[in-house]
């Protein structure tokens, strides 16, 4: 049986869940601003990932943009989505790390870690009040 606790406990785990994982992504997004190189990249295909032990799938845009030195890089993005974020040949904003390219970030999503951390906060305040109201 779950009690009121139990539940207020869990919604509190998912909110500092939330908050947590929001603020990584978001100081990995000012650390790449201040130290990356932004420029523009183009969606060459979408590869749909299906993981069958969490029966869920993903689609991940795979993107080609020129890299300082004038080389062309390509690469899968690590963020996926459902349903499909990009379609082939969308041109996206992107900054990256000149010693690690691959790890590139797409500057397009960054709303997403907000939501999710004004979720989690939400979550974190409603549990608090109701903690300390009854």
């Amino acid at each position: 049986m779950i009690t009121m606790n139990m539940t207020f406990l869990y919604l509190g785990l998912v909110g500092l869940f939330l908050v947590l994982f929001s603020v990584f992504k978001i100081r990995k997004k000012i650390k790449y601003e201040r130290n990356g190189i932004k420029t523009s990249a183009t969606v060459i295909a979408v590869e749909e990932v299906v993981n069958i032990r969490r029966m869920e799938r993903r689609f991940y845009p795979v993107v080609k943009f020129m890299l300082r030195n004038g080389d062309w890089f390509k690469g899968k993005y690590s963020d996926g989505s459902l349903p499909a974020s990009y379609k082939i040949g969308d041109n996206v904003d992107i900054v990256y790390i000149e010693e690690k390219p691959e790890a590139y970030i797409i500057t397009q999503q960054n709303w997403k870690s907000l939501i999710f951390l004004v979720i989690g906060l939400v979550l974190l305040g409603y549990c608090a009040v109701s903690y300390f109201i009854k």
